[in-house]
């Protein structure tokens, strides 16, 4: 299932297994995120967690289309 799909590409993706996303960590292997990284990082702390991204996929519809 797609939930499960991300989850895993998550868990690959946080290198340092601190249970969130950098901005490095998004940019070497999740391009989606790292696109917008500013948007989802509501706190601008320089991390994304479960809980921004979450908040950001529900805000935009959980559409996956990519924005031109």
């Amino acid at each position: 299932d797609r939930a499960q799909k991300m989850q895993h590409r998550l868990k690959a993706a946080d290198k340092d297994n601190d249970g969130k996303i950098s901005k490095a960590e998004a940019d070497a292997s999740l391009p989606r995120l790292a696109k917008h990284f500013g948007e989802i990082d509501t706190n601008q702390d320089g991390f994304l967690t479960k809980e921004e991204m979450r908040a950001w996929h529900q805000a935009h519809g959980g559409q996956r289309k990519e924005q031109k």
